[in-house]
């Protein structure tokens, strides 16, 4: 199964990006919100792993134990 990411390039390089998908919906716009939901994740990942520290931190735990 793809990700965000890889859906989005996969599309990028074997599509055309004006090609109408669904009405005045392009490629190239679904691609655009591909990218965001990436980048929003990837966000969302670093400020969990920090959360996760920070509460690892507070009570003396370890994330390799």
């Amino acid at each position: 199964m793809m990700n965000a990411k890889e859906l989005a390039d996969f599309l990028e390089s074997n599509m055309t990006p004006t090609l109408a998908i669904a009405g005045d919906i392009t490629c190239d716009a679904i691609v655009k919100v591909l990218r965001k939901q990436h980048e929003d994740l990837e966000y969302m990942q670093g400020q969990f792993e920090r959360a996760i520290d920070f509460l690892a931190k507070c009570n003396g735990w370890s994330k390799t134990k």
